[in-house]
């Protein structure tokens, strides 16, 4: 179960996009487009709600590599 500071975590862009695999400009582009609110902390740091972003993101099934393996992807949702 999250705390509340949890739910209300603000986090970097580049820690934001590791968290659901996209490129930081892809989040930069989100927050231009209105999908991922971006919080200005100073002069040139951008943070977001790690909340937010993670309901952005969805996992997907279990799917099979060439290999053998089971790989678990997530799939970020457009709203």
């Amino acid at each position: 179960m999250r705390t509340d500071a949890e739910a209300h975590e603000l986090i970097r862009l580049s820690t934001g996009a590791a968290l659901v695999g996209v490129h930081s400009r892809t989040l930069r582009r989100w927050i231009s487009q209105g999908r991922l609110t971006g919080w200005r902390l100073g002069s040139n740091q951008i943070r977001v709600s790690r909340a937010e972003l993670l309901g952005l993101a969805t996992p997907m099934e279990h799917q099979p590599s060439g290999d053998g393996t089971i790989v678990t992807t997530a799939a970020v949702v457009k709203r």
